[in-house]
């Protein structure tokens, strides 16, 4: 992960105006082609709902939060394990200030890491458009322990190349990204919560 969404994500993701053209009613000239609607390529770039609102993350992650994340990939056919953990160490009532370090197996911190700050709207938000994503639902196991999930699964097909992405969130624990899958036609990039342990 290389944002907060660690997100492959991360993580991460306007509507455009449109306006309808008008017919012309002097004959014998040809009425003009319709320009696509606004309503319609807004409904293409709406961003979807998580499944949970930012005020409810903000109650959710307290300071002191701590998640740790195992990152597996397939570099030439060897198996790569990669370990993160992202700490919350800051909250307002806008926003969260988070560091993020790589660690060891265990968890174990390994260097300073990065601070950053993440406004709680965006907190382990991806930014998914609602014209390319399905949302289905899913009970998974990981390190972390057993979640029912949420899940957002987005196609990211080009070029009749096959590519796409699936997060898991946390139903009943705002903020919690609990797993994720990116596939970009040639290798495959996962992502899953080994360790998560809530501030006070």
């Amino acid at each position: 992960m290389r944002s907060v969404c660690m997100a492959v994500v991360a993580l991460l993701m306007a509507a455009s105006l449109g306006v309808a053209a008008t017919m012309a009613d002097v004959a014998p000239e040809k009425p003009k082609a319709e320009e696509p609607k606004e309503d319609s390529k807004k409904d293409e770039d709406e961003i979807i709902d998580m499944p949970w609102t930012a005020e409810k993350v903000q109650k959710s992650i307290k300071k002191g939060t701590e998640f740790t994340y195992m990152t597996l990939t397939h570099p030439g056919g060897k198996e790569t394990k990669d370990y993160a953990v992202i700490e919350v160490i800051e909250t307002t009532d806008e926003n969260c200030k988070i560091k993020r370090s790589r660690a060891d197996f265990e968890g174990k911190v390994l260097g300073e890491g990065t601070e950053s700050e993440v406004k709680w709207a965006d907190f382990m938000n991806p930014k998914l458009k609602k014209s390319k994503v399905t949302v289905t639902e899913e009970s998974i196991t990981v390190g972390a322990g057993k979640f029912e999930c949420k899940v957002y699964k987005r196609d990211d097909s080009r070029n009749n190349v096959p590519a796409h992405s699936t997060f898991w969130f946390a139903k009943d624990q705002p903020g919690v990204l609990v797993k994720s899958y990116s596939f970009n036609g040639m290798a495959a990039v996962i992502v899953t919560l080994e360790k998560c342990k809530m501030g006070k």
